[in-house]
């Protein structure tokens, strides 16, 4: 079973939105690229998820003509292949960080910093594509997790079921 057939229907839906708004909002406007006519970080941080949810989902070209043809502007260079410690070793040592914010009060999750927790989405199969780790933060919009790489994951607070989890 493939990634995608897990995926339920309002799953799905929401990903033919998120093209859609891809196809008429970004690139409706007549410009080349998401944020007008010169590439942007904007288009490399959006692409390589357009990229992997068209490659696996086969959503034709006649749906979404401007994310094709968007796509195939993209410079295309091999990525350079790193072992997970050196992946790790960058996404830490680089300048973006999230600032972490203190426990929010009457929280409805009720589960404090430092709990083990477990991730999933709403609209998959249980236990499908679920997360594990120490819950470090929880914002009004998103709860974050580290994972054992000391990686953290932010969670939206919609569409996702935080549990308490013994691991």
């Amino acid at each position: 079973m493939t990634i995608y057939a897990s995926f339920g229907p309002s799953t799905r839906a929401e990903l033919r939105v998120s093209l859609d708004v891809i196809e008429r909002e970004f690139l409706g406007r007549g410009t080349t690229w998401i944020n007008g006519d010169k590439i942007s970080s904007s288009d490399v941080m959006v692409a390589w998820v357009v990229r992997w949810l068209l490659e696996g989902w086969r959503v034709g070209k006649e749906g979404f003509p401007k994310v094709y043809a968007w796509l195939g502007r993209l410079p295309s260079k091999e990525a350079e292949k790193v072992s997970d410690d050196q992946a790790v070793k960058e996404m830490l040592g680089g300048d973006y960080a999230v600032e972490e914010s203190a426990e929010l009060a009457n929280d409805p999750l009720e589960i404090p910093i430092g709990q083990n927790v477990l991730f999933e989405t709403t609209d998959s199969d249980p236990g499908s594509h679920h997360q594990r780790g120490k819950h470090v933060s929880v914002r009004f919009d998103t709860v974050t997790v580290d994972l054992k790489n000391k990686l953290g994951l932010h969670f939206p607070r919609r569409g996702v079921i935080v549990k308490r989890s013994s691991s």
